[in-house]
């Protein structure tokens, strides 16, 4: 018999920046969140932290927020090969000005960007595909998105496997 997963365990410290990867806030609550990892010089030493995508951050009710990596101390459950897939329905693009006033999800200069709230200290534009900080959006073109999927390819027949959605479907 052969079996196939998604995702592997792992802990935190061992992905990549740009790794996509499931954990659970508390194991009592017994509800994974989807987050991708990030990587930033600050004050000229590497941090590495997360930004929770799905269902959101969860103080934040299903807007992307920052994790600091000690948060991370047990596995993870690393997807390796997950896309992020935006929707292509007109209903789910509004274009717009870039800016980072408001936490969500836009394609700006050809990067799908995360604006995330980092608790007090504003939001952070975190480039989705890299786990990369990246500047302010400064009013540039920009597309905001209200809707997309993680997916990865399914084992033999290539059947497209949905590991979430944004925003989170209701029960």
């Amino acid at each position: 018999m052969k079996t196939y997963s998604i995702g592997r365990p792992t802990l935190f410290g061992e992905l990549e920046a740009g790794s996509c990867f499931a954990f659970r806030r508390d194991a009592q609550e017994g509800r994974n969140y989807v987050a991708i990892k990030t990587m930033a010089n600050v004050f000229g030493r590497p941090y590495s932290g997360a930004v929770a995508i799905w269902p959101g951050h969860p103080k934040l009710r299903h807007l992307p927020g920052m994790c600091p990596g000690s948060l991370f101390v047990g596995p993870v459950i690393h997807f390796p090969d997950a896309r992020i897939i935006a929707s292509t329905s007109a209903q789910d693009l509004a274009p717009g000005p870039a800016g980072n006033e408001t936490p969500g999800f836009l394609i700006y200069l050809g990067k799908f960007i995360a604006i995330a709230k980092d608790g007090e200290d504003g939001n952070w534009a975190v480039d989705l595909a890299t786990g990369a900080i990246l500047p302010s959006p400064n009013s540039e073109p920009a597309v905001y998105i209200s809707r997309w999927s993680i997916t990865v390819q399914g084992p033999d027949s290539g059947e497209v496997e949905i590991i979430c959605t944004w925003p989170e479907e209701a029960d």
